[in-house]
């Protein structure tokens, strides 16, 4: 007893010591990075069913509405250009017409990387991990923007080349023609700035009166978003 008695009791400099806090190498370990962060962010991501199913929803409608509206228009379109007719004629417009529906879809796989953390609880260890809210929200745009970018652009391209292929000689274009890349990759950017948009809004609405969230669009895609 008197052992036990006589053992100091341990400080909070002590334990720092023994847990090697103290230590460089340790610290540098366990330091919160922005490189750390988006790593993170890009696990959750991936691990995710529901992002890779949205994501493969929005190729599908990119490239299968621009093959659709190639069929249905095959045999009827003249080359775009000065005089060439119509906007809705153009071989160009009518193989990237998918990006109409492809806009929602990527907007609410933007809603969904916020507000799927909330609704789970999931943002409670995000938050105790980076407590700092900025890091996080620039290291989902950073994640989702690229993912969106790169998936939206390669699936504009896929349905260009798919949908000229269909339309034949005499009534399709070129990716070097006049205007298409600019056309084709510019689709890309859109999307994947509409996804940014959608996680703009939710993580603006995650942080407003909730009387207010209501009226938002928001709420038409997520339930419960007011409680």
């Amino acid at each position: 007893m008197s052992a036990t008695l006589d053992t100091p009791i341990p400080t909070r400099h002590d334990i720092v010591e023994v847990a090697g806090l103290r230590d460089p190498e340790t610290a540098s370990r366990l330091r919160v990075t922005f490189s750390r962060v988006t790593r993170s962010e890009w696990y959750k991501f991936a691990t995710l069913r529901s992002s890779w199913i949205t994501l493969a929803t929005a190729v599908l409608v990119l490239i299968g509405f621009g093959v659709l509206a190639a069929l249905v228009t095959s045999g009827e379109v003249t080359p775009g250009g000065p005089g060439g007719g119509p906007d809705s004629t153009d071989p160009t417009s009518i193989s990237l017409s998918g990006a109409m529906l492809a806009q929602i879809i990527l907007g609410i796989l933007g809603v969904l990387l916020i507000s799927g953390e909330y609704s789970s609880g999931m943002i409670r260890a995000t938050l105790a991990a980076v407590p700092r809210r900025l890091p996080v929200l620039w290291a989902k745009a950073l994640v989702i923007g690229a993912v969106s970018l790169i998936v939206s652009t390669a699936s504009a391209l896929v349905a260009f080349l798919v949908a000229q292929q269909i339309l034949g000689d005499g009534a399709n274009a070129s990716l070097s023609d006049d205007g298409v890349l600019r056309a084709v990759f510019g689709t890309g950017v859109y999307l994947a700035a509409v996804t940014l948009m959608g996680l703009a809004i939710a993580a603006l609405l995650r942080t407003l009166p909730a009387r207010s969230a209501p009226s938002s669009p928001y709420c038409w895609w997520v339930p419960d978003c007011s409680s």
